[in-house]
């Protein structure tokens, strides 16, 4: 495998270790990714992703006493730091642990390319990231897939709302920002599940039992991207939910989600953004930032909203209450830092501080960003 090329010509680039690491995870071999794992928590014992990591190595081949201890380690070690009793590791340590992905990227180009002098030419550790991904972390939606990112554990994704209705609609929902594409045998799935709930409301139910399934219909439509059929479901639904609060913040928070896949469907033909489109998604959504639930995550998808309609200091504000109210949300962190480096009009200190929360939370892409901004400031106190 390829990677396995750059770790051994760049040992030193953590970033490769930790993808080797996951890519062992994936392929089933786990005795290698173990080794990996605990290479990085020698280096960065506070790293979470790379307990978690281990721990499902060491269980696959079954060292589940070391697995236990492992994510007891990191349970410890979450909570340490959301009491604040775990110090915030440097900015220039934690840039540290990992140069960029663009550099596994650019050393897998020139391999494919056949120029393997590329390893011979470079003295190890000189490689230097350029282009630092900055890729945003994406919307929070209901769904029941997730990739395998290795991101610290959070118990906040599996909420009691959505237990709720995952009983009441036999469907296997948890909230996510790393939903997957779907496979054709995937889709079939849901389609089948259509099928299902359409067969019960034929039977005819009570108002409330329809509205759980169309809005579980709808769901089935956001996850197979007919935003269109899910927002026809969601308008049904409403009118039968009654008194049930919850059921009508679940279909707020899906109307939002809907109308937000159309936009991007439409956006990607090439055509314009409509205002009065975008007033409904921040509508419902909105309407959900009230509630204990669901609230952190509606906030955060309209920080989004924001951020990718230009108007980054409103990003800013709606990242700033999620963060206020949970210091641990990565996510939060991350898409802040990227929003205050586009707009251009916050002070550097503020970026890094931001980047390096989200990093010692799992998100290590933003190491690659700060090593770039920590480099940046670097040459222009030379100059």
């Amino acid at each position: 495998m390829r990677i396995h090329i750059i770790v051994n010509n760049h040992p030193d680039i953590d970033e490769a270790v930790y993808q080797r690491a996951v890519v062992g995870l994936e392929i089933g071999e786990y005795n290698k990714a173990k080794q990996d794992f605990e290479s990085l928590l020698r280096k960065y014992p506070d790293f979470l992703p790379a307990f978690y990591g281990h721990a499902q190595a060491c269980e696959a081949i079954g060292l589940k006493r070391q697995a236990s201890i492992d994510r007891y380690r990191a349970a410890m070690l979450e909570n340490d730091a959301m009491n604040g009793k775990l110090k915030r590791r440097k900015i220039v340590a934690a840039a540290n642990i990992a140069t960029t992905k663009s550099v596994i990227a650019e050393a897998t180009k020139k391999f494919e390319t056949g120029n393997s002098d590329y390893y011979n030419d470079k003295t190890r550790g000189k490689v230097q990231d350029e282009k630092a991904s900055a890729t945003m972390r994406k919307n929070f939606v209901l769904s029941p897939y997730a990739s395998n990112e290795l991101v610290r554990k959070d118990s906040r994704r599996f909420l009691p709302i959505v237990e709720k209705f995952n009983q009441r609609s036999g469907m296997k929902l948890t909230m996510t920002n790393n939903d997957i594409a779907l496979s054709e045998q995937l889709s079939s799935i849901h389609f089948a599940d259509i099928e299902r709930i359409d067969k019960e409301l034929g039977k005819g139910v009570s108002n409330e039992r329809k509205a759980v399934l169309l809005t579980a219909k709808a769901i089935n439509y956001i996850i197979l991207q007919n935003p269109d059929s899910a927002i026809a479901e969601l308008d049904n639904a409403a009118m039968n939910t009654g008194e049930n609060d919850e059921l009508r913040k679940i279909i707020r928070f899906e109307y939002g989600t809907a109308l937000s896949k159309r936009m991007e469907i439409r956006l990607s033909k090439g055509e314009n953004s409509d205002s009065k489109e975008i007033e409904r998604i921040k509508e419902n959504w909105a309407e959900c930032e009230s509630d204990t639930e669901l609230g952190l995550y509606a906030t955060f998808n309209l920080g989004n909203l924001c951020y990718n309609t230009g108007n980054y200091k409103e990003a800013v504000l709606h990242y700033d209450r999620i963060t206020q109210k949970d210091k641990n949300f990565a996510d939060a962190h991350f898409n802040k830092a990227l929003a205050k480096i586009k707009d251009g009009d916050f002070d550097l200190e503020s970026i890094k501080n931001d980047l390096s929360a989200a990093g010692e939370l799992g998100i290590y892409q933003a190491y690659s960003i700060l090593k770039k901004l920590l480099d940046a400031e670097s040459k222009s106190r030379k100059n």
